[in-house]
């Protein structure tokens, strides 16, 4: 958080519309509502994603492939202000695991 907050370019990213932060606090506090903000985030996105079956999984992918897309976004804009980047291999994982998950989907219908 604190090497993101060094990249003026970044500081867009860290901003959150969600009701932990929404109301005037500064993105410099969430670090301490870390727990408060991790769940907000958790239940949004499984609110925004279908029940179950196929379509879950492919909006799944979707959303995988949307934050690996930025993540490596910052880690390019980390580089360039000569910061180390940030792990981002667990969304590599994530999506191999999901895909996985589409395509034995597939191959069971």
């Amino acid at each position: 958080m604190n090497r993101l907050r060094e990249v003026p370019a970044l500081r867009g990213q860290l901003l959150c519309r969600l009701p932990c932060c929404a109301f005037g606090l500064p993105v410099e506090t969430t670090p301490r509502r870390g727990r408060e903000h991790s769940l907000h985030c958790r239940v949004a996105e499984a609110n925004a994603l279908p029940n179950s079956g196929r379509p879950s999984v492919d909006a799944s992918i979707a959303l995988l492939e949307q934050r690996q897309s930025t993540a490596r976004t910052i880690i390019a804009s980390l580089d360039e202000a000569d910061l180390d980047p940030v792990a981002t291999g667990f969304l590599d994982n994530h999506l191999a695991v999901a895909r996985y998950l589409r395509d034995a989907s597939s191959a069971a219908a």
